[in-house]
């Protein structure tokens, strides 16, 4: 399954405040699977953006600025930017074969 963890859950509403949400790819036990290299493709609700996408490879062609990546050494990373409007983020996480993880930001 998926595991979403962002450094901060609580973001400005300026319309630039960042949290940077590591996705971890964990197996039946709730262990890291560092061999996986799923593709995850994410979306937002509410008051947010979707700024970049990582995965730490150095050789990886994915774009930066997308809605998806592949793990890589079993994580990738999505940047979500605050909108100027207070209320919730939804970032919801996907990939095939697994449930979706989903993370709630709080924006004021």
């Amino acid at each position: 399954s998926l595991v979403l963890s962002p450094d901060r859950t609580e973001l400005k509403a300026d319309g630039a405040d960042l949290s940077f949400i590591t996705v971890t790819v964990v197996d039946a036990d709730n262990n890291p699977v560092p061999q996986a290299d799923n593709l995850v493709t994410f979306s937002v609700e509410g008051p947010g953006t979707v700024a970049g996408v990582d995965n730490g490879s150095q050789t990886s062609m994915e774009p930066f600025r997308a809605n998806y990546r592949k793990a890589f050494n079993g994580k990738c990373l999505v940047v979500i930017k605050s909108g100027k409007e207070k209320g919730e983020i939804r970032v919801t996480a996907s990939s095939e074969g697994m449930p979706d993880a989903s993370v709630i930001l709080k924006v004021k």
